[in-house]
């Protein structure tokens, strides 16, 4: 209990520098703590983003994907999980610096490949059911809100890494974002 309490108390670099060498352990804080370990450095990393030197973010993307697959191995966490809030978090940061093909939450392209690679469905399947999603059963219908979720920010992750003219299957998927439940 102690280590999630000093976890809160730290600045980012700091924070970052303890998660990047594996410390905490997992099995030193329970599941939620993990996930709101998870939390507090999303939200350590959005406020002081444009603080970060480029020699920061390695250490700071490091810390990132321990926590999440620290969160995920204490079982309060899933891949699906992490897709959302790491195409969520790269759109946020990339509102406020510039992309960096170095690092992958920095880099629209490599997030499109995510989220390209990440849909529940192909495109086609999801505007066949989207026509009538009404009358869909319940986890059909989860399905396609799972996709709409994560086109959100991964529409304008990919108009980043390829501008207005979309390739397919994005530029499908564009079309059909308002129709999703």
């Amino acid at each position: 209990m102690a280590a999630f309490h000093e976890l809160v108390g730290l600045d980012l670099r700091s924070l970052a520098a303890r998660l990047a060498t594996g410390s905490p352990a997992r099995s030193e804080l329970e599941a939620q703590q993990w996930l709101a370990v998870v939390q507090l450095l999303t939200a350590h990393i959005l406020r002081d983003a444009v603080e970060l030197s480029g020699g920061d973010w390695p250490l700071v993307t490091r810390a990132y994907a321990y926590a999440v697959e620290t969160a995920i191995a204490a079982g309060d966490f899933d891949h699906r999980e992490k897709t959302y809030r790491a195409l969520h978090l790269s759109s946020d940061l990339l509102w406020q610096v510039p992309a960096n093909p170095d690092i992958e939450l920095l880099d629209p392209h490599r997030m499109t490949e995510l989220l390209i690679r990440e849909l529940p469905m192909p495109v086609e399947r999801a505007r066949a059911r989207a026509e009538h999603w009404t009358t869909l059963e319940r986890p059909e219908i989860l399905v396609l809100r799972i996709a709409k979720e994560f086109l959100r920010p991964g529409l304008r992750l990919a108009h980043l890494a390829h501008g207005e003219q979309l390739p397919e299957p994005l530029k499908s998927w564009e079309e059909l974002f308002p129709s999703l439940p």
